[in-house]
């Protein structure tokens, strides 16, 4: 506990490192060794996304389930923002539509906000929603 109190010196920054690692291998998995082609690279981002919901996150956003935990956090805030920003910016590069963050955004976040729910069929939506895109 010692070694692990000198780098993170309190709760609130032991929650902010986690996240910080949390976020590099959720980037890590959704965008490595990505198809090239738009359409497959949305197809298999939502494939990603749906196969980390299954794996680390059966319960939702770890990083909305931070924030609500402790909503006067600016930090954790402002790295929740960061990560669905960075998350949304790399996506849409990604799968050669960089105009279109906002919508590729919410058809991300909305795979994962209902996977819980909804399971495989947010999966099916996600990828319906993201071929109108193309």
């Amino acid at each position: 506990m010692r070694t692990l109190y000198k780098y993170t010196p309190s709760r609130d920054e032991m929650v902010l490192a986690a996240l910080e690692h949390r976020h590099g291998r959720y980037l890590s998995l959704l965008f490595h060794g990505l198809p090239e082609e738009g359409g497959i690279a949305l197809d298999t981002l939502l494939d990603r996304v749906s196969n980390w919901m299954k794996t680390e996150a059966t319960h939702g956003c770890l990083f909305h389930s931070a924030v609500a935990a402790a909503p006067n956090n600016a930090k954790l805030r402002h790295l929740l923002e960061r990560h669905k920003a960075d998350v949304g910016q790399r996506a849409a590069e990604a799968v050669g539509l960089p105009a279109c963050v906002v919508e590729i955004t919410v058809i991300m976040e909305g795979l994962t906000q209902s996977w819980a729910l909804l399971g495989e069929q947010a999966l099916v939506s996600a990828k319906r929603l993201g071929g109108l895109l193309r």
